[in-house]
This record gives structure tokens, C-alpha cells and sequence, in this order.
């Protein structure tokens, strides 16, 4: 990570959701935090956009076509799918299970509140790599 993304600098987000109200909520929390919102409706774009928007996080809506864009993601070979942080948002437990596996950054479950989602954008923001790793193991030992 850069010293400016370690410095809280303006980042690009890349909010998927399928519903569009739903995508324009979550996108304008994004940019109350100070980043710019990428808005994708289409669950098999996400990925894609994450990559041609040169994307440092996503938040997506945890579904089948989530948690597989979110592996593609992961496991496409790109560097920046790598480094991409992903917040998820889940509705219980067996779900942010799912989601930790497939390689999310932080988990949210709903119902929660913005500044959740801003917080855990933040703190997703300025974690190194192995805090990454590390934070992923401890949350899939503790859900399993």
C-alpha cells in the first residue's frame, strides 16, 4: 500500500449490487467517506469493473454470483484482484463463513449501520497483507 492510501487519500470503490436503490445507497456511503463510487447492477460485472476501474476496494452484496465473482476475483491472476480489499455484506453467520472463504476483507451482516460500512472500509483500507491473511483465518476458525 502506498503512503497516500495509508493517509486516508480518496480511493475508488466499486459498489456491485443487483438492486439499483440498493447500489445508490450504498455508493453514496462510499462517497460520504471521501472515496469515488463505481456503481455496477450486474453481479457478472463486478469483477470486471473492479479491474478496469483500477478499483482499491468492493462491496458487494454476498449471493451465488458474489461469492463467485468475488473467487474469480481472487483467483484470476491479476495482482489487482489480489489487492482489491472486498467488503461483504451478508445476511448471518454460515454466510460471512462463505464470504471469509472466498477471500473477503470484512464481513457485514444486516441489518448495520453506515458508519459500519465506512468504518470497515477504512479499517479494510489500511490493512497490510498479512493482516489480510491473519484476519481471514480468525474469522473462518471462528465461524466453523
Amino acid at each position: 500500500m502506498t503512503d497516500a492510501s495509508a493517509a486516508g487519500s480518496p480511493r475508488t470503490v466499486v459498489v456491485a449490487n443487483v438492486d439499483e436503490t440498493v447500489c445508490e445507497v450504498l455508493a453514496r456511503i462510499v462517497e460520504r467517506g471521501g472515496h469515488t463510487a463505481v456503481r455496477v447492477t450486474d453481479a457478472d460485472q463486478a469483477a470486471a469493473a473492479v479491474l478496469s476501474a483500477g478499483a482499491d476496494a468492493v462491496v458487494l452484496d454476498l449471493g451465488a454470483a458474489t461469492v463467485e465473482q468475488l473467487r474469480a476475483l481472487r483467483g484470476g491472476g491479476a495482482q489487482r484482484g489480489v489487492d482489491t480489499r472486498a467488503i461483504v455484506i451478508s445476511t448471518g453467520p454460515a454466510n460471512a463463513l462463505l464470504a471469509w472463504q472466498a477471500g473477503a476483507d470484512a464481513v457485514l451482516t444486516r441489518p448495520f449501520a453506515a458508519q459500519a460500512l465506512e468504518d470497515e472500509l477504512a479499517a479494510s483500507l489500511a490493512r497490510g497483507d498479512d493482516e489480510r491473511s491473519a484476519r481471514r483465518a480468525e474469522q473462518v476458525a471462528a465461524l466453523s
